[in-house]
């Protein structure tokens, strides 16, 4: 069977037939032509690959662009972002679950809540992939054992990259209301992309900032790769903070991308071939690796990690000063608390697994339930107000006033003169 196969891998003039890939991660061990295993993500490798430098497979010229393009979507879940940025969930998840450590995130811990909304404006060139030529392993290691060759050179070898220059902004709307969040959903479920970034585009992009600039909770924030990084983006908003500065934006990453080429690229991708098709004495399986289950379970884990951070500040931290809880809401909060701990620590213990050879990675029944955020003491306190001064300027009977506070609503007044009543929700958040 060994035979077969490697007869079989010939054929494709290596193992490219079995290739792995994975995204870009700051800390990421993989290089052109280096040596990894999934199972050790943090491990380095000799150098057991020689190669006769490195070609580009889809470039119809020497530095052409493969492909440029421009996008906005509304994002719902981290997966969203990652596959559409080519980070590596699998390292990422690594850091916390192999390592012990932390890894940066990309956006706000919040970003996925459900009461926020997330979306991505995304500039980006591909330069295409570039390959190894003639590769083989170099002499000094063709003679080790397999479990000396696995120790020394891993069990797979980073055999082309895809070369990318990427610039992007997040922007997102924290604290809203359910009410508020299908508004916005409704009006912004936007998913433009073109090879420019158009005029239809821009109008939507304006469209999405005016709408979440009126929200007390916004935030934006630019990342870039490639190029001369962030530096070329330094005081794209300067102090201002206003519809003005945030609206230039898309001109200026636009620019920053127009103005890079092949060689201010950086790796946005990496594909690996297994050893056993350069080394015949390998098992086939050696290093293998459930990835698609550990990164399920990663991102099961890092969201109830930031539920449970969020729901812990809000009963016990600084966030604690922020919020207007009843006893019922704390009650509740506690429990749910409870309940995200719990699950997040059978899910940690299921990815560590994965790294285990004598572990099974399975993702746990994690039973997530649907958590209502309380209210911040600034828009209940504005609701009260509103409701006290049309009691107090006798707009309204007291009568009115202690239904509308029972049942959370606040009253429309013009000209002096009430003239209907809303959810507070919907008037102030």
């Amino acid at each position: 069977m060994k035979l077969k196969l490697l007869a079989l891998l010939a054929m494709f003039g290596t193992s490219d037939a079995f290739a792995k890939q994975y995204g870009y991660h700051p800390g990421s061990p993989l290089y052109i032509g280096g040596g990894f295993n999934p199972s050790l993500p943090s491990q380095s490798f000799q150098s057991c690959l020689d190669y006769q430098g490195v070609l580009p497979i889809d470039a119809s010229s020497p530095g052409a662009a493969v492909e440029t393009r421009a996008n906005i979507r509304l994002i719902k879940s981290q997966k969203e972002l990652f596959e559409l940025v080519d980070y590596s969930a699998q390292i990422q998840g690594s850091y916390g679950m192999y390592s012990g450590g932390a890894a940066a995130s990309l956006v706000d811990e919040r970003a996925f809540h459900s009461d926020s909304l997330t979306w991505i404006m995304l500039f980006k060139t591909d330069y295409g992939r570039f390959r190894v030529n003639k590769e083989s392993i170099k002499p000094a290691f063709a003679r080790l054992n397999a479990d000396e060759f696995l120790q020394k050179c891993g069990s797979e070898f980073v055999v082309s990259q895809r070369l990318g220059v990427m610039t992007y902004a997040i922007m997102t709307v924290k604290n809203l209301s359910q009410s508020r969040k299908r508004e916005f959903e409704a009006k912004l479920n936007l998913d433009a992309s073109g090879a420019l970034w158009d005029a239809s585009m821009d109008t939507n992009y304006k469209e999405v900032l005016r709408s979440a600039m009126a929200s007390t909770d916004f935030s934006l924030d630019i990342r870039a790769y490639g190029g001369r990084g962030i530096t070329d983006l330094t005081g794209l908003l300067g102090d201002a903070k206003d519809f003005v500065s945030y609206s230039k934006v898309p001109e200026v990453m636009k620019s920053y991308i127009a103005n890079q080429r092949l060689e201010n690229a950086v790796p946005l991708q990496y594909s690996t071939s297994d050893a056993a098709g350069y080394q015949s004495n390998i098992p086939a399986n050696a290093g293998a690796f459930n990835r698609i289950q550990f990164e399920n379970i990663f991102y099961s884990y890092d969201n109830f990690s930031s539920i449970e951070n969020r729901i812990e500040n809000i009963l016990y931290g600084a966030d604690s000063q922020l919020y207007s809880l009843s006893q019922a809401q704390g009650t509740q909060l506690t429990s749910q608390l409870n309940q995200f701990t719990s699950d997040r620590d059978q899910l940690y213990r299921a990815g560590r697994a994965c790294f285990d050879e004598a572990g099974q990675c399975a993702a746990p029944a994690a039973s997530y339930s649907f958590i209502e955020w309380p209210r911040l003491k600034r828009v209940a306190q504005a609701c009260e107000n509103n409701r006290r001064s049309a009691l107090d300027n006798g707009l309204v009977p007291i009568q009115f006033y202690e239904m509308a506070k029972s049942r959370d609503l606040v009253f429309l007044i013009e000209n002096g003169q009430v003239v209907g009543q809303a959810k507070c929700d919907e008037v102030y958040f």
